[in-house]
């Protein structure tokens, strides 16, 4: 008889071992996505003020944190010269789709702010309704990135596929 005696994790290993197991990474980064489209479609839907609320700060934060991690995406690649990396990148439709999505944003979000206050009503300003109006087109974008999710999900995602190469 061969008697093997099992060692117990410590709990701080059993912490780290969850936490980093791809399918509680995917479901967390998910549930934070859906999280941030649900914020944003609140901000896009409520009536914008001149000073942004707590809500559209963290739809900022995300955005520019997201435009950071596709930079660092670029220069992480194992192509050689950035010029290289670059164009590998912008190879896959949703690099595309993000950079377009990441860029609009912060165009709608300069003409929000840059707007000038001498008007009673912030919606007789025609460059914040511009910049308003940029934000209420941008979320389309985010929302395609769901895509990118059901792509991973055995029901959904060979559909999802077909859809891609109907379209294309």
């Amino acid at each position: 008889e061969i008697q093997i005696k099992s060692k117990k994790l410590p709990i701080t290993r059993k912490f780290y071992a969850f936490y980093h197991a791809p399918i509680v990474k995917f479901w967390f980064n998910t549930l934070a996505y859906l999280g941030f489209l649900m914020l944003y479609t609140f901000v896009v839907l409520v009536q914008m003020e001149r000073l942004p609320s707590v809500q559209e700060w963290i739809v900022i934060a995300y955005i520019f944190t997201y435009a950071i991690e596709k930079v660092r995406e670029i220069f992480m690649s194992e192509a050689g010269k950035i010029s290289q990396k670059i164009k590998v990148w912008f190879s896959d439709y949703f690099n595309i789709s993000d950079t377009i999505a990441i860029i609009s944003f912060f165009i709608g979000f300069g003409l929000r702010f840059g707007a000038k206050w001498n008007f009673e009503n912030a919606y007789d300003n025609h460059v914040f309704v511009a910049g308003r109006l940029i934000y209420c087109l941008n979320i389309i974008f985010w929302y395609v990135r769901l895509l990118d999710f059901l792509a991973v999900n055995q029901q959904a995602g060979p559909y999802v596929m077909m859809i891609g190469k109907m379209v294309a």
